[in-house]
């Protein structure tokens, strides 16, 4: 492979990582010998001398960035977890975050990484990244607590909202802010998550922030100004190659870069190289799924993820090739437009859940793509039923395919049969469209068949990509094909995005324009926002939202446990949502993360927001003969991505292909 040495036996995966006390992966690469062995990854730029910090393939390429930029982060709620980086740790009081960095964390060129180099980064992402609206801008719309100390328009950051202590960054947020509205949790999850110091030409890296703070001072709105353009075209530059020039901070620093390839060394300053025991990493461009089977069989590619290879293809691959699944925490479903004059009553929904057979049309997604489970308790999908007690579950509905249950919750909800044909309560026939683009799934003909044996008058609509993605963004549809994702409580992200943005509530319809544009208007910090591409067919957001003023954003739905009960019991579920998204605290009210989670699921349960069908799970392809690699319950919590890697979680194996290196 690669020109590596001679090939080793088969071997054993080597110690039981799967995890430590606190959830944590162990790592144990600083107990093996040294080998001088190459690690042969994909990657996905199709000409990397052409990519350039910040251009978009960089971005949205997680392979290098995660290994030559310190990728740590923190799980607050499922389980409180410090996934290490360059930080040895994030201390958290009411008025101020200490950030310390590791003392022998040093960039690649040799030199310290001190709290000034977490400054520059951060002033220059949040100027690119985090626009600040224009006028007056309240306290209370801060959502993220690392943007709590961003300069308001009209103004430059505060003298003292950043304090040097050399190898500790302290971030200053203001009177008592970061605990009155957040978590301790939450706020740690943001600073451990701070995007840490990329790859950059140091000259130019310090020539972006002087010219930051100049038309910062110089600007009362320095985000509306042609100067702040021209400095983002500035940043832009495509000249900024990913080059031998840049300095790293990551586990892994730039030997060389091909058209095709990045070429990286074991970088010894960064904090826990010593739990890396090989010398390199090749990365490669493998244009699609079908190349990088073939680099698996031909034994130039020691692992990759986020390919689909059919079960019935995984039969040419090498022994020592080892697949791992993994949940991808999202999979196949439908979706209704909310405020549909049939098709928005719940208990349409859950009659239509119970005319599908799940188990078939899984079976025929596990056939055609990766394997797939199917979901018969919405809700509960992402892991959440890791979160809540069985008593609790007990108390969900669940969706087998049941023809006389779906007649049963027609019939309540006013239809009636006559003839084998369904009528709806105002006497027209009970008839829709299911929408995709022009690649129809099998698996859509299959739920069409079985709403028709059921007596429904159903059609598959196949349309242009343009046209599909049209009557998406304007909620011009019955019924859609739809992919449902989300970990945990992130599934019920659409309860908040539905009052921040227009276009979300008018697909899911828990509330009109009219009741959302009324409610808002009680509050103090909520505007409903107006603007001429309303007329255009967009829809006006909500600005100002944040944990505590959207508790009369409620849905109603029984009384928890009692599904056929009527729906008189109001869940504030869009308060909850935005908790859970930016750990905000649960203190200022009379419930818990665990209570809000339960009303989260059980509305989501019974009103079906969507319909998931499926969940799917991902492989992770690992070459089990020259490198030892974590379990298969450690492959599940890190859902084979690249922190794999750079976590030290993968370790040459001694008697592997590599030699030692005394």
């Amino acid at each position: 492979m690669g020109g590596d040495d001679d090939d080793g036996g088969d071997t054993d995966t080597g110690d039981d990582t799967s995890g430590s006390d606190d959830g944590v992966p162990e790592r144990d690469g600083s107990d093996l010998p040294m080998i001088d062995q190459t690690y042969h990854i994909p990657h996905y730029d199709e000409n990397p001398q052409e990519t350039t910090l910040f251009s978009e393939e960089w971005w949205n390429t997680p392979s290098i960035d995660f290994l030559l930029t310190p990728v740590g982060g923190w799980k607050p709620m499922a389980a409180q977890e410090h996934i290490p980086h360059i930080f040895e740790d994030v201390e958290v009081t009411a008025d101020e975050v200490t950030v310390t960095i590791f003392e022998d964390a040093e960039w690649s060129d040799g030199t310290d990484i001190v709290a000034e180099d977490l400054f520059r980064y951060y002033k220059i992402f949040d100027s690119l990244w985090q626009p600040v609206q224009p006028g007056d801008r309240a306290l209370d719309e801060i959502r993220d607590p690392v943007s709590a100390i961003a300069p308001r328009p009209g103004e430059f950051w505060l003298d003292d909202a950043f304090v040097d202590n050399g190898k500790e960054a302290v971030f200053r947020g203001g009177d008592g802010h970061f605990l009155e509205k957040w978590t301790e949790e939450g706020v740690k999850e943001a600073f451990y998550g701070l995007p840490v110091l990329p790859p950059h030409d140091p000259d130019i890296y310090v020539e972006i922030v002087d010219r930051l703070e100049e038309y910062h001072r110089e600007y009362d709105t320095p985000r509306e100004t042609e100067e702040h353009e021209e400095w983002r075209n500035f940043t832009m530059d495509d000249d900024w190659d990913i080059g031998l020039d840049h300095i790293t901070a990551g586990p892994f620093k730039i030997e060389n870069v091909t058209d095709s390839q990045y070429i990286l060394e074991r970088h010894d300053g960064y904090p826990h190289a010593d739990e890396l025991n090989f010398t390199r990493v090749e990365a490669s461009y493998l244009e699609d799924d079908e190349a990088h089977r073939a680099a698996l069989v031909s034994d130039s590619l020691d692992w990759t993820d986020e390919v689909n290879i059919p079960q019935h293809a995984l039969d040419s691959l090498p022994d020592h090739v080892e697949e791992f699944q993994h949940p991808d925490f999202g999979g196949m479903g439908l979706t209704v437009q909310g405020q549909h004059d049939v098709l928005g009553d719940p208990r349409v929904r859950q009659a239509l859940m119970h005319m599908i057979d799940q188990e078939m049309v899984t079976q025929l997604l596990a056939e055609s793509m990766v394997d797939a489970e199917p979901i018969h308790t919405p809700g509960l999908q992402g892991g959440n039923d890791e979160l809540v007690d069985d008593e609790f579950v007990d108390q969900l509905h669940t969706y087998d395919q049941d023809y006389e249950r779906a007649e049963e919750l027609l019939e309540r909800a006013g239809f009636s049969e006559e003839g084998g044909d369904w009528y709806t309560p105002d006497g027209d026939l009970f008839q829709f469209e299911i929408h995709t683009d022009e690649d129809i799934p099998e698996f859509l003909l299959v739920i069409e068949d079985q709403f028709r044996e059921f007596g429904l008058e159903v059609g598959v609509s196949t349309e242009e990509d343009a046209v599909f993605e049209d009557r998406f963004d304007n909620a011009n549809f019955d019924m859609m094909e739809w992919g449902w994702e989300g970990e945990q409580e992130d599934v019920f992200i659409d309860f908040f995005w539905a009052i921040h943005s227009g276009i979300v509530r008018q697909q899911r319809g828990f509330w009109s324009h009219d009741e959302a544009e009324e409610i808002a208007a009680d509050w103090d910090g909520l505007t409903y926002l107006e603007s001429e591409a309303e007329e255009e067919g967009a829809y006006a957001d909500i600005q100002g939202v944040v944990g505590g003023n959207l508790v009369d954003f409620t849905i109603s739905a029984p009384p928890i446990g009692e599904f056929d009960g009527e729906p008189t019991e109001e869940y504030p579920v869009a308060d909850h949502a935005i908790r859970f998204e930016y750990g905000y605290t649960f203190d200022d009210v009379d419930y818990t993360f665990e209570d809000a989670l339960e009303e989260c699921i059980w509305v989501y349960n019974w009103w079906l927001p969507e319909m998931p069908i499926s969940m799917e799970f991902g492989h992770v392809f690992h070459n089990t003969r020259d490198w030892i690699v974590p379990d298969q319950s450690s492959a599940a919590l890190w859902q084979g991505s690249y922190q794999f890697l750079s976590s030290g979680l993968v370790n040459a194996d001694p008697d592997g292909r590599g030699d030692t290196i005394d």
